[in-house]
């Protein structure tokens, strides 16, 4: 190989670009509580959710003492 070929940096050499691919799954919508629409659904005002999980159409959430919202 040729001194010329070393001395290339990484940026130089052609190499494949990774890319994340988009999905768009959902429509995106922000829930309304149905009393007010300025404010988020009253089970999320008042409660500290800190678990969730998904599967099957479902959401699934949680408080700290695992209590289901």
């Amino acid at each position: 190989m040729s001194a010329r070929h070393h001395s290339r940096t990484l940026s130089e050499r052609s190499l494949p670009v990774k890319q994340w691919r988009q999905f768009n799954f959902f429509d995106v919508q922000q829930i309304k509580d149905q009393r007010d629409a300025t404010k988020p659904p009253e089970i999320f005002q008042k409660t500290d959710i800190t678990v969730s999980t998904s599967g099957r159409g479902n959401i699934i959430l949680a408080d700290i003492l695992l209590n289901i919202v």
